[in-house]
């Protein structure tokens, strides 16, 4: 059995690879890398579970997608989320940097984000994004480790 790494992303547009997907289905697409669109919210999560628990050899999973920005982001950007807020604020989690992107932290829930609340956010010493995944992903990662 080999270690496997897994990209998600919740939409078949933001695909970075040259390669038909279904959403829910995980394709390999090299010896050590599978890519699976997830779908979003809830059910997304769940297809992310589905495929962890029949893939137990992989080993890291990193989202790709995209986000809406709450605070201090620019349009067009690609961050690395570092750090995965409340919506109070309070940290939830932090990871370490994986590539050289600039950092930024993160927070969302299942729905849209309809561009209010969050004044806490210009604090921030780096840019606030929004997704509907990001933080039920790595909830779902964390427990499949344990």
């Amino acid at each position: 059995m080999c270690d496997l790494n897994l990209i998600v992303f919740p939409l078949k547009h933001e695909n970075p690879f040259p390669v038909k997907i279904k959403t829910g289905e995980p394709e390999k697409i090299d010896e050590k890398t599978m890519i699976l669109c997830t779908g979003i919210g809830s059910g997304g999560a769940e297809n992310l579970g589905n495929v962890l628990s029949n893939y137990p050899e992989i080993e890291k999973v990193i989202e790709f997608g995209s986000a809406a920005t709450i605070s201090k982001g620019r349009v067009g950007s690609i961050y690395e989320c570092t750090l995965f807020l409340s919506f109070e604020g309070s940290v939830l989690a932090t990871s370490g940097r994986i590539t050289k992107l600039p950092i930024c932290a993160v927070t969302g829930t299942d729905e849209l984000y309809e561009g209010t609340g969050f004044e806490w956010a210009d604090k921030l010493d780096f840019p606030l994004v929004y997704t509907m995944e990001t933080l039920t992903f790595r909830n779902i990662v964390t427990n499949f480790r344990k």
